[in-house]
């Protein structure tokens, strides 16, 4: 089948513009800036047209003030985005350090935790075996006046037994003459048999004191009884934060007056060294229980890596310190520690890991409750400058410091200086 051919031509209304479209036949001609749409001339004509009231434009100038508009509206939103690109970068950064800190707190309060079941496993095991050990001592006490008597018992019974056989071997000669030949040793045996009565007689309070003395048996029995109470008030004292008893104070040192290779100073409330190593210094010792704080610095005019070796340490002590020893390390010192970049307690050498150390400065506060017959409650708070009062610990010291004098201590190497509180 054939088909009729034609050439191509435009379309109308692409040649002559976007029809109305209300007036299909019109063509749009002028802008309602109202509606925003083309309109004809029909669209605005009084009485008929729906635009006829609006604000018109026209084509020029509506484009004009469309690209404007586009332009502003685009600037806009550059500038949203980049908010939102920076508001979105702050907030990652800011989930980060949140992810960090809680994991941080996390590690401090495990620390803590554990600081808080050391403290207390300590203090249960020192009490048991304070304990133990008084009662081991009133035992030996009593056994010891047992073995005296059973040793006399034991020689008055070697004795006896020779003055029966003596006896026995006299009343067993069948010659009369021969009995009566050995009757001059019958005088020495009877007075030691006399003699034998008497210390028996002279004993028997003695023995009838150690039969029927029951208070041993009684003492025994009431220790168990009391040491669950006796370890409730060691659980008090650690549990409970009573430092009302603790006066403020600043501790007094006396130093060296002119400093040399191995002289100390001190300067403003200041602690450093003029050694090489590190200086120790012993304040004057305490009339009452106290407290004390003292923040450790940073000395700006050493080098050295913080992390390494015997740093500083902040503690108490039964005698005064000599100037090169350090605190805790010898047997009548125990304080705070840092060395090998780690935060410990020690005692005669002997550390115990409290927690890293993050950096410094960072502040040590001391709470030494003074009993003369039970000993030092010592109370520590490790302050830093990001989480404030990171770590508390407590310690029960008998041994040395009961009835003793005890002396605020501290060293401070090189690389550290200890700055106290301008006022209390």
């Amino acid at each position: 089948m054939l088909h009729k051919l034609r050439r191509p031509v435009k379309d109308e209304s692409t040649e002559r513009g976007t029809l109305c479209v209300d007036h299909e036949k019109e063509v749009c001609s002028i802008y309602c800036d109202q509606c925003h749409i083309l309109v004809c001339h029909l669209c605005v004509c009084e009485g008929i047209g729906k635009h006829s009231q609006h604000k018109i434009l026209s084509l020029d100038t509506a484009l004009e003030k469309t690209k404007v508009l586009l332009s502003s509206t685009e600037d806009k939103l550059h500038s949203v985005l980049a908010t939102l690109t920076e508001q979105t970068s702050k907030l990652e950064e800011n989930v980060k350090e949140i992810e960090g800190m809680h994991s941080e707190a996390c590690k401090k309060i495990d620390q803590q935790y554990q600081r808080c079941l050391d403290d207390i496993t300590a203090c249960l095991a020192q009490h048991r075996q304070q304990t133990l050990d008084k009662l081991c001592t009133a035992k030996s006490v009593v056994l010891e006046q047992h073995q005296n008597h059973i040793a006399d018992h034991s020689r008055q019974l070697e004795d006896t037994a020779a003055l029966l056989a003596t006896c026995g071997s006299m009343l067993a000669t069948d010659q009369g003459r021969e009995l009566l030949s050995r009757a001059g040793e019958l005088p020495g045996i009877v007075g030691k048999q006399e003699s034998t009565a008497d210390r028996l007689q002279s004993l028997k309070q003695a023995y009838q004191d150690l039969l029927y003395d029951r208070s041993i048996h009684q003492d025994l029995k009431q220790s168990v009884v009391d040491f669950h109470t006796s370890t409730l008030d060691c659980l008090k004292a650690l549990l409970v934060d009573d430092v009302s008893e603790c006066q403020n104070m600043i501790p007094v040192i006396k130093t060296s007056a002119s400093p040399g290779s191995d002289a100390v100073t001190t300067s403003s409330k200041c602690l450093t060294t003029w050694g090489f190593n590190s200086s120790t210094f012993t304040a004057e010792p305490l009339t009452r229980s106290a407290v004390w704080s003292v923040t450790v610095e940073k000395n700006t005019s050493q080098f050295g890596d913080h992390r390494a070796g015997y740093i500083f340490g902040v503690g108490i002590s039964c005698e005064k310190v000599p100037v090169k020893e350090q605190v805790g390390m010898n047997s009548y010192s125990s304080g705070i520690i840092c060395s090998s970049g780690n935060i410990m307690f020690s005692h005669n050498g002997k550390m115990e890991q409290l927690m890293p150390l993050d950096n410094l400065p960072l502040s040590v506060t001391v709470h030494c409750k003074v009993n003369q017959s039970k000993g030092v409650l010592l109370s520590y708070t490790i302050t830093d400058a990001t989480w404030g009062d990171s770590l508390h610990g407590k310690k029960i010291l008998c041994e040395k410091f009961i009835g003793k004098p005890i002396f605020p201590v501290f060293t401070v190497s090189q690389r550290v200086k200890m700055q106290f509180p301008t006022y209390v």
